[in-house]
């Protein structure tokens, strides 16, 4: 699940929206949207998560997710925004897939 994490993290720092979807299969519509636009207003992002209170049952299993993006603006600035949010993971055969983010 660690690498999962992992995947999520880079697929956010390459700033393409494919990518992403390929490590958050159960992005909804709207999360997709609230990445491209911020996407778009960044010319780079650096994530960073941990995660913490990993609770696995059977094929499920959630977590806490907390962190920073840091990102450069489209105008130049460096922004730091704190992350947290709770993750839900599913099994799929040997792979586990993010399945949430809430």
């Amino acid at each position: 699940i660690s690498g999962v994490v992992t995947s999520y993290e880079r697929a956010l720092e390459s700033r393409d929206i494919a990518q992403l979807q390929r490590a958050y299969p159960g992005m909804t519509a709207d999360q997709r949207r609230g990445f491209e636009d911020f996407f778009r207003a960044t010319r780079s992002l650096d994530a960073t998560l941990t995660m913490a209170q990993l609770r696995v049952d059977g094929a499920t299993a959630s977590a806490q997710l907390s962190g920073t993006y840091v990102y450069v603006t489209s105008g130049g600035s460096t922004e730091r925004q704190p992350v947290s949010f709770q993750a839900t993971f599913r099994r799929d055969g040997a792979t586990w897939r993010l399945s949430a983010l809430r």
